[in-house]
């Protein structure tokens, strides 16, 4: 189970320059070559609901990643910039201590930090799903953000 994000034209007009190369991986991903050119049905990104601790304590506490469902890509990336500063204490944290953060911002021994594991709880992947869908915001600006 994750977060099922795409991003939709709706009434843009706006074309797509972008190779598939530049779309960012998620959970599950579509293969092609990297040079290929992408089409809307490309601007989807699948995430994990382990990191949704992370989205919350960093983008929206309420809503989590799902803050940014109905925002234009140019809308959504300010807001999900804003949570890469605070999501960089937490890498930082995690590295120091060796252990990954639990819901209270405690350490726990959950996973390593280190873990290169996409389904590892960890600031650090928490933090590259959002830098992914920062980099569709840049591919796709006036595309609005759908999910689950």
């Amino acid at each position: 189970m994750g977060y099922g994000i795409r991003m939709v034209r709706g009434k843009s007009r706006a074309k797509i320059n972008a190779k598939f190369g530049d779309i960012p991986k998620g959970g599950n991903c579509r293969m092609g070559d990297a040079n290929e050119p992408i089409t809307e049905h490309d601007l989807s990104f699948s995430i994990t609901y382990n990191y949704s601790w992370y989205f919350y304590e960093t983008i929206d506490k309420e809503k989590g990643v799902r803050a940014i469902y109905g925002m234009k890509g140019k809308d959504a990336r300010k807001l999900l910039e804003s949570a890469i500063p605070k999501l960089n204490d937490m890498v930082e944290k995690e590295t120091r201590t060796g252990k990954v953060l639990d819901k209270t911002g405690n350490r726990a021994d959950r996973c390593s930090p280190w873990s290169t594991d996409y389904w590892d709880a960890n600031a650090k992947n928490a933090k590259k799903a959002v830098e992914g869908l920062i980099d569709l915001c840049i591919i796709a600006p006036t595309f609005t953000f759908e999910g689950d």
